[in-house]
């Protein structure tokens, strides 16, 4: 699981919510945290603004242990 996917999960967030508040296209989160597309720089952006993260970490794997 990627850590956008946990912490939009963490915050009970869909990810049309997702897209919402950080304008960016649900399609793209949807297909960036299956692993099918490498989000553009802006996009991470915004979508790390929002989730209070680093750019960088957006797409790093992280622990599925439920």
């Amino acid at each position: 699981m990627t850590r956008m996917k946990f912490e939009r999960l963490r915050r009970r967030w869909t990810q049309q919510r997702l897209a919402v508040e950080a304008g960016v296209g649900y399609a793209d989160i949807s297909r960036a945290e299956r692993g099918l597309f490498r989000l553009y720089p802006g996009q991470a952006k915004k979508i790390a603004r929002v989730l209070d993260l680093d750019p960088d970490e957006l797409l790093e794997e992280v622990p599925n242990d439920g």
